[in-house]
């Protein structure tokens, strides 16, 4: 088991991970977690087996899960990981362990999937990514000419008629409204008596 902790250590301490480091970690996680189960006593729900074993049979779930969403386990993306690593801890019943041994599994990935947030590997060296793929940019907006505003016709007059109401310089002042008294504030419990509230 100390072996599976110390390279989950050695990727934790890292500033940058690709997305297998992140994938290999995981897996690792899970083999750690599932040996604290059994040693809490949850034979029932853990897995029976040595290390090496538990490794394999999780890898093989994670591979399987990737073919069937179309992604690749050589070359995952992040949130591909993300989303097999829950579906994982409902078919490995991670919800029937006790908070003390699935919290820490969740801490590690989200760490780890932290830790590769915006980076990638290419050819073996870590590369800056702020998304998993690709966006295609954007085009530059075209430009719209200018449009001449039509000539005034001579016979329009320029301004308007004397007849025409002109606007008053101010605004006539409110009319005052009766005062009303503020609403009393009633406590809550008088808003929602005992007897009204439904038990389920």
């Amino acid at each position: 088991m100390n072996e599976y902790v110390d390279r989950l250590q050695a990727k934790l301490s890292a500033e940058k991970l690709g997305p297998v480091e992140v994938r290999e970690g995981i897996l690792e996680s899970y083999v750690v977690t599932n040996q604290k189960a059994r040693g809490a006593g949850l034979s029932e729900i853990a897995i029976d087996a040595e290390d090496a074993e538990v490794l394999e049979r999780v890898s093989k779930m994670m591979r399987d899960l990737l073919t069937e969403r179309g992604g690749k386990f050589d070359a995952p993306t992040l949130s591909e990981l993300r989303s097999v690593r829950h579906t994982m801890d409902l078919m490995l019943r991670f919800s029937e362990f006790p908070p003390e041994i699935t919290e820490p599994h969740d801490m590690i990935c989200e760490i780890l999937l932290e830790r590769a947030s915006d980076a990638r590997v290419i050819e073996g060296v870590v590369q800056p990514q702020l998304l998993d793929e690709p966006v295609e940019p954007i085009a530059e907006p075209f430009a719209v000419p200018p449009v001449d505003a039509p000539p005034v016709p001579e016979s329009m007059p320029a301004t308007a008629p004397s007849s025409f109401p002109s606007l008053p310089s101010s605004p006539p002042p409110p009319q005052s409204r009766p005062h009303r008294s503020p609403l009393p504030k009633v406590p809550l419990p008088l808003l929602f008596p005992q007897s009204s509230r439904r038990t389920c």
